[in-house]
């Protein structure tokens, strides 16, 4: 990122402002506009993120727990297992759609990078390209 950031500095040499190339902007401000991106995970980790599930032992805790629940039979401290242990799935499956939602929004924009340098030659292509216009529509999952 250091060869696309600029300083403008005054007549004393102190930096007054900044200038970024088109390409860092873009980042800065599309990934910036939605607080849902998860933009500190590697690809990797967006992946393996979207992937992930709850452990094989509260999996199995919490289907003993779900099957003990419908014949009402649940202590108050089973109640509460239970009960956090859903929190987490609900958690988990909040971090999931995160995950995929970012990675679709990074793979939109690749897609719009490529179709942008693919374009160059061709002519100007204005800045009101749908393509980059969807990475600021938010997308809903429906489940």
């Amino acid at each position: 990122m250091s060869d696309s950031v600029q300083y403008v500095t005054n007549a004393q040499g102190e930096k007054v402002g900044v200038l970024l190339d088109l390409e860092t902007y873009q980042q800065l401000t599309n990934l910036s506009v939605d607080s849902e991106l998860l933009i500190a995970l590697s690809l990797d980790e967006l992946q393996a993120l979207a992937e992930s599930f709850l452990s094989p032992k509260a999996q199995i805790q919490l289907q003993e727990l779900l099957i003990k629940n419908s014949d009402h039979h649940l202590s108050n401290e089973e109640t509460e297992t239970l009960d956090r242990l859903l929190a987490q799935v609900d958690q988990l499956n909040i971090l999931k759609t995160r995950a995929r939602y970012t990675l679709n929004i990074l793979r939109i924009e690749e897609e719009y990078r490529i179709q942008n340098s693919e374009s160059i030659n061709g002519g100007f292509r204005p800045a009101t390209d749908s393509v980059a216009l969807a990475s600021r529509t938010p997308i809903h999952f429906e489940f």
